[in-house]
């Protein structure tokens, strides 16, 4: 077999292919794009090519171009490479020429899920829609604000909805700030119809997906839950337990130790923010409905309000709850029964 090593840029990539026993069978500098990279390699697939390249922005496209000549492709994790992350003398070839070698001498770290096209096609609208929605709220902010130096004080949500503009629309306000407010409309109404749009998209996409479908089974997990689990966490079986899963999410508290001593501190908040956001804001929802329906829940979380735990780290331990057992109905593809929740979580 030979080993590629591919020190990936948007311009050009570097390529340095070893034979098993480390001899240096090309190095090359080519253009990022499809044509230029296979040229190169095609000579060496009927040997069975193993090409390695780092994570980055470009390892979804860098994957499906060396795949598509039948060549074996491995991503493994930039930091995970001490051997070049530490080099005093670090260039591109040298990059490559490591990757390579680290493959050669069967020495790679563990490689990385490399998301489908489904699954980046999912990120990508979650990433469009969350923008949408700050922009919106900082549209609504800075018209609160402008609205509060002036006495003018809203009732909360009022503008969250387009009626509450109409109302604002008719007050008596000065000519500048009704300026101000007429704008705010117009782009509080943009992104609006995107934040429509891409939701639309968004349940055209995962329609027919039956793990969308499954997780919304768990009370109070909805689609925004249900798509971000979807996207982000990909194959569920690549996980080896709820540990592994939470520790994704960044739902585990950071930990220090030396000696005798060990302390627990914040959360570590490693992975996509996204999955932590929507968890808490469906803890919010099942808090403020008074555990209707849940009395293990009802129970389980005022054991947190016994122990005087600040609030904030009660609604995160539900929200880890609530995507716990998210994840686990996805892997066991059974739907959630609420005479099965204290066992399940």
């Amino acid at each position: 077999m030979l080993h590629c090593g591919a020190d990936v840029h948007s311009k050009s990539t570097h390529l340095v292919i070893l034979d098993s026993r480390g001899k240096e069978l090309l190095s090359a500098k080519v253009a990022t794009d499809k044509k230029s990279l296979q040229d190169a390699v095609k000579p060496y697939v009927k040997r069975k090519l193993k090409v390695v390249q780092e994570t980055g922005a470009l390892q979804a496209f860098i994957r499906a171009v060396f795949e598509e000549v039948g060549a074996e492709v491995v991503t493994v994790h930039a930091a995970a490479m001490k051997v070049i992350t530490s080099s005093k003398k670090k260039t591109d070839k040298r990059d490559a020429f490591h990757l390579a070698w680290q493959s050669s001498k069967d020495n790679l770290p563990e490689p990385v899920y490399v998301p489908s096209g489904y699954e980046l096609g999912l990120r990508a609208l979650v990433g469009a829609q969350q923008r949408a929605r700050k922009g919106r709220t900082q549209v609504i902010n800075g018209v609160r604000g402008q609205l509060k130096s002036l006495g003018i004080t809203l009732p909360p949500g009022c503008l969250a909805r387009e009626s509450g503009w109409v109302s604002l629309a008719g007050m008596d306000l000065p000519e500048t700030l009704r300026l101000i407010v007429d704008l705010g409309y117009k782009i509080w109404l943009a992104h609006t119809e995107v934040l429509d749009r891409i939701e639309r998209e968004l349940e055209d996409r995962t329609r027919e997906d039956p793990l969308v479908a499954l997780m919304q089974t768990v009370p109070y997990v909805g689609p925004a839950c249900a798509v971000a689990v979807r996207a982000y966490l990909g194959k569920l079986d690549r996980f080896h337990g709820r540990k592994a899963v939470a520790s994704y999410a960044g739902f585990c508290p950071s930990q220090r130790e030396s000696g005798e001593r060990r302390g627990l501190g914040r959360l570590t908040k490693a992975g996509p923010p996204r999955l932590r956001t929507v968890f808490v804001q469906a803890a919010h929802l099942l808090i403020a409905s008074g555990f209707k329906r849940y009395p293990q829940w009802r129970a389980w979380f005022g054991r947190f309000i016994y122990r005087k735990m600040h609030p904030h780290k009660a609604v995160v331990a539900l929200a880890k709850r609530l995507y716990l057992l998210a994840y686990q109905v996805g892997r066991t593809g059974m739907p959630w029964r609420s005479q099965c929740a204290g066992n399940q979580a």
